[in-house]
């Protein structure tokens, strides 16, 4: 093994960290053992989360949200002080794990003494060597990304003591939010039993991957009326949004949901999960999150492929309605107006959490 190596993975996903998070770790375990040094370069909007899941890691954070958010100047100081950092680090390795842009752009700018792509997509320019790895027609046993992510590792011979099946990244979630702590912060919120909850993410990054708002406000009611406690969760104004439709759609309720949305950390979700009945949410990050956390619950599937992004946990169910779709339809081109989720009722949810959990 190379002394040096930077792997460069600056996802914006929650989801893929969380998938790809158990390999990240494995590898920088192997690293330790043999006195190699290792860069991870992360997006520093997960730093509160990833920091204490990778001790004794040299970690670098792409400052994605200054380069959206700040001024020119501003922009490109950040741009370049990442970049700096990484090239500082003098990699005899670079790669990326991701098909993803700014991994390659990272990578290509790196200056290690060998650059690496993994995606004939994208330029080689400024690369040394593209080893490709596809994500779509794999074998049905190792369809799910994960594996591609494992193969880049194999493709370079580093995939030595890699762990061989699907497992999310490890959380040391008490270590980082504190449980006590925050149950007195959810008690002061409104969420006096967490135990009692079901959490709700209605939310998503493509409106493709949403449920219809109507149905969670269904669900929602379902719940309330058996007695339990409804906590919705988010960040960002579209899943403001969303969850301001459900609370007005449940005006006159003698009990309302929670509504936490943008009012969490991400390690203080992580450590909510691992407190609640069940969790139900579109296709996301957070419900890897809640997997990775050890949350039970139900994850939607519209048209996404779920043999290539299901839960790696088992206590995250999938539920999907395919029968539903018309063979021409793809992600963002539905010839059925999404039936396929609109076809999974509140009812069919509510009957697999009261078999599962409730």
């Amino acid at each position: 093994m190379v002394q040096r190596v930077a792997l460069v993975n600056p996802t914006k996903f929650l989801g893929n960290l969380m998938i790809a998070g158990r390999l990240l770790q494995s590898f920088a375990q192997e690293c330790q053992r043999n006195d190699v040094e290792l860069l991870l370069v992360l997006d520093l909007r997960y730093r509160a989360l990833l920091e204490p899941a990778l001790p004794g890691v040299r970690l670098v954070w792409y400052p994605r949200d200054a380069l959206v958010s700040a001024r020119r100047p501003e922009a490109w100081k950040a741009w370049w002080l990442c970049v700096r950092a990484i090239r500082r680090f003098r990699a005899d390795l670079a790669f990326p794990i991701e098909d993803d842009s700014v991994a390659h752009q990272l990578t290509r700018l790196s200056r290690a003494r060998h650059r690496i792509g993994n995606s004939k997509a994208r330029s080689s320019l400024g690369l040394h060597e593209v080893v490709p790895v596809p994500r779509s027609d794999r074998q049905i046993q190792r369809r799910h990304v994960w594996f591609a992510y494992r193969e880049v590792f194999e493709r370079l011979g580093l995939a030595a003591n890699l762990p061989e099946r699907p497992c999310y990244m490890r959380l040391p979630v008490s270590a980082m939010s504190g449980s006590k702590a925050l149950l007195e912060r959810l008690a002061s919120m409104g969420v006096h039993t967490p135990s009692q909850c079901v959490v709700l993410h209605a939310g998503a990054t493509k409106r493709y991957k949403m449920w219809p708002v109507t149905h969670f406000m269904e669900l929602a009611r379902l719940l309330l009326a058996q007695g339990r406690d409804v906590v919705l969760i988010g960040a960002g104004e579209v899943d403001a949004c969303v969850n301001r439709s459900i609370l007005s759609g449940l005006q006159g309720q003698a009990r309302q949901p929670v509504d936490l949305v943008d009012r969490l950390s991400l390690p203080e979700l992580a450590c909510l999960f691992r407190h609640v009945r069940a969790v139900v949410g579109n296709d996301s990050g957070p419900m890897h999150l809640a997997g990775a956390s050890g949350a039970a619950g139900l994850v939607i599937f519209g048209p996404t492929d779920g043999g290539l992004w299901h839960p790696l946990s088992e206590s995250i169910r999938m539920i999907d309605n395919h029968d539903a779709c018309d063979p021409r339809c793809r992600r963002r081109t539905c010839y059925r107006e999404y039936a396929c989720l609109r076809g999974i009722t509140p009812q069919r949810v509510l009957d697999r959490l009261v078999r599962g959990w409730l």
